[in-house]
């Protein structure tokens, strides 16, 4: 049943009562059987007989005029659907096609080389996937019916013909695969399809759609499918504009951070600047004696070479933590991450009589995530544990001893505990909140920008307070194996590391 706005409405049905209707239906009966009886009595039939005619029309009205009762009801509710349907379509605010799949139909059987009416569905599955070519001469067997006004603002046209062709022609390369794995989901005969991609609008705008599709029950023809589509534009448009927020916070975090490290980083670079120093001197002493010795000069050039090569990775870590840049995910080892986070801070938990223990799982954990925005969750849980471990016992007090480990399983993750101030009830359910701060010299976003940072990346971050005093802040994310190729470098396998104190 096409569904057309401009459809006129059912008038005849509309402009008469049931009643009417039931009446006009009944009476040609009733009629009938009257000029029956009345042909007899003409013919001067005897009584019994004329009377059985009377009796047999009076009979046919009462059948009749219940029978025509209920069919007038079916047609007047009939009609109301239609135009009740007809008005959903016309002034939905959701993008409607009303689309043609026949041709399709027996296209998809002959790719996948099965039965009607799709084929088998792995092996088209196989042969979309291998060769892109067909889903475009699928899509182009496709025929637009109709389309509502939604549709015609969605895609910026004014001429309905245009539409009414095929949908080929406003598709982008995200569409195909989307339309790819509508295709797959026909032909396993699943409910309905919904997904998300983009479509090229008549001016070439690109335009953000959640398609949502349901297809008719198992056992009815597939062949006509309503298509909605939900303009997703300007959603995604404030969504990208938070992300871009959102990062430009992450690193003036960053740099506050690294402000306030500022004393232990400069002492991380002078310790191999001294050391090049130190060995350029000897190399020097070595070379001045007669005859020169040549193997310790060899020595103090490799040593100056691997002080340099300390001082350029410090560096280049800085450099990461500094620099404003859009994220960028890639296949990452947790273990290296979280070690490589923790050496930044190794000079200024020494110099906080503080000790860092750091247990790292074995073996690699994939994560797919940007490595900067992930090394400053975990710098700013290890300042936050420090801030808390000096508040709790002053200086010369003990050393102080801060764990910091990574996990494995069917999660992935790290643990920041500290012996601090540990967290009140109230404190554990606000502390996440933008502004919420312990601190009389807090500004409330460290935590804030963490919980962002691990969320985006489909994780979960939780503080809780710590059996025997302190705090324990907790990150897990979902454990995930790469594609194949070459996997993430693993950091040095160790059951327990102390990094600093």
């Amino acid at each position: 049943m096409r569904l057309r706005q401009d459809a006129p409405p059912d008038t005849h049905l509309e402009a008469r009562p049931p009643w009417r209707c039931a009446l006009l239906l009944a009476l040609p009966a009733a009629a009938a059987a009257f000029l029956v009886a009345l042909g007899l009595a003409r013919l001067e039939a005897p009584v019994p007989e004329a009377a059985v005619a009377s009796l047999a029309a009076l009979l046919t009205l009462a059948v009749a005029l219940p029978l025509a009762w209920r069919l007038a009801r079916a047609q007047r509710h009939l009609a109301d659907s239609e135009q009740r349907y007809r008005s959903l379509f016309a002034q939905s605010g959701v993008a409607i096609w009303e689309q043609d799949f026949s041709a399709l139909r027996a296209r998809m059987a002959e790719i996948a080389g099965g039965a009607a009416p799709y084929g088998e569905p792995t092996r088209l599955r196989a042969r979309l996937l291998a060769c892109p070519e067909l889903v475009e001469e699928c899509a182009v067997l496709v025929r637009v019916l109709d389309v509502n006004e939604a549709a015609l603002r969605l895609v910026r046209c004014a001429d309905r013909a245009r539409l009414l062709t095929t949908p080929a022609q406003f598709f982008t390369a995200a569409t195909r695969a989307t339309f790819r794995d509508f295709l797959i989901a026909l032909a396993e005969g699943r409910p309905g399809f919904r997904g998300e991609t983009t479509l090229r609008a008549a001016d070439g705008a690109i335009r953000d759609v959640l398609v949502e599709v349901g297809f008719p029950a198992a056992g009815h023809c597939r062949d006509r499918i309503l298509v909605g589509l939900v303009d997703i534009t300007e959603s995604r448009e404030a969504a990208r504009a938070a992300e871009q927020a959102q990062a430009q916070l992450a690193h003036v975090a960053r740099v506050a951070t690294l402000g306030e490290l500022s004393a232990s980083i400069a002492h991380e670079i002078n310790q191999p600047l001294a050391a090049l120093s130190f060995n350029g001197d000897a190399a020097l002493r070595w070379l001045a004696r007669d005859p020169p010795e040549l193997a310790e000069v060899r020595d103090c050039l490799a040593d100056m070479v691997a002080e340099a090569q300390r001082a350029k990775a410090i560096v280049q870590r800085l450099r990461g933590m500094a620099a404003r840049h859009a994220p960028e995910r890639a296949w990452l080892d947790l273990n290296r991450v979280v070690a490589e986070a923790a050496a930044l801070l190794r000079r200024e938990i020494a110099e906080q009589e503080m000790a860092l223990d750091l247990y790292l799982a074995p073996g690699p954990l994939p994560l797919l995530a940007d490595r900067v925005q992930i090394q400053q969750v975990v710098v700013n849980l290890l300042v936050n544990a420090m801030q808390a471990s000096r508040a709790a016992m002053p200086a010369g007090a003990g050393q102080k001893l801060l764990v910091l480990s990574t996990e494995g399983g069917e999660e992935i993750g790290f643990t920041v505990a500290d012996r601090g101030v540990g967290l009140s009830e109230a404190a554990a359910s606000e502390i996440f909140r933008a502004f919420y701060t312990t601190r009389p010299d807090g500004m409330g976003m460290g935590l804030s920008i963490c919980r962002s940072i691990v969320e985006a990346h489909d994780g979960r971050i939780a503080g809780a307070p710590r059996e025997g005093g302190g705090a324990v802040f907790s990150v897990a994310f979902p454990a995930r194996q790469p594609p194949a190729g070459p996997a993430p470098e693993a950091a040095a396998p160790a059951a327990r590391q102390r990094v600093a104190g």
